[in-house]
């Protein structure tokens, strides 16, 4: 069996799946719809010991990792902290069961990106996806009233058929050459994130916001316990408190 990791694609690119996380809102289930590498999963539900920014995730009820290549092996799915189903529909049959889903669901789409945007035309995954393919993934999510986001390059079909998604990129360089890597989703930006493990832009970013916490979690230690839980509750507050 091949291992996910290695798969074409995958979202491991330091920066690219940590800003991929940090547009990922609370969800009761978690979907990974086209899930390769399954990297996005791997990197939000399971620590590492480079997290340098102590504060918990919000884990959701299950998590749903689906491609329909058999032939890849999630062997750290183990060490997820959730019931993980592992699926191999096609991605269109998948969506098609999930019409009534509401925004407890959260789904992320990377799939195949079109021959016509990678650069060549040869076929490098088991399963590629044509024009017509892509045209029915996205009339699909089109209909859903779950939260989606799609990993792609920018492109004409992409931008035709979701108007009104956000769209953002991303710099990334793969083998010397500098791509935009561009997600669009079809919800607001979240304030509140599915795990606050990578906040920042950038590492320089991170490291600033994890020595702010670190500053002001030892100095709220070394209150008084009730001031300490006063101002705890206070927090739980709205601000007109």
């Amino acid at each position: 069996m091949k291992k996910a990791s290695t798969y074409r694609g995958n979202k491991s690119v330091k920066g690219l799946y940590q800003f991929i996380i940090n547009r990922i809102p609370p969800c009761k289930t978690f979907i990974e719809a086209f899930a390769g590498s399954a990297q996005i999963t791997k990197k939000l539900f399971i620590a590492a010991d480079t997290d340098r920014i102590n504060c918990s995730s919000c884990h959701p009820e299950n998590i749903v990792l689906n491609d329909c290549n058999r032939s890849l092996n999630f062997d750290f799915t183990k060490h997820l902290p959730v019931p993980t189903v592992i699926s191999n529909y096609p991605a269109a049959q998948l969506l098609k069961s999930l019409v009534t889903a509401n925004a407890d669901t959260f789904i992320y789409c990377d799939p195949p990106y079109l021959k016509s945007t990678r650069g060549s035309y040869r076929n490098i995954y088991k399963h590629e996806m044509t024009v017509d393919d892509h045209r029915e993934f996205l009339l699909l999510v089109r209909k859903g009233s779950f939260n989606c986001m799609i990993s792609h390059y920018e492109c004409d079909l992409y931008n035709d058929l979701l108007p009104y998604w956000n769209k953002e990129f991303y710099k990334v360089c793969y083998h010397g050459h500098v791509k935009n890597e561009c997600i669009y989703y079809n919800y607001e930006k979240p304030s509140t994130l599915l795990s606050y493990r990578y906040v920042g832009s950038d590492c320089w970013d991170r490291q600033r916001i994890a020595r702010k916490i670190n500053r002001f979690v030892k100095k709220l230690n070394s209150l008084p316990e009730l001031e300490r839980n006063t101002i705890l509750a206070r927090l739980h507050k709205p601000f007109n408190y």
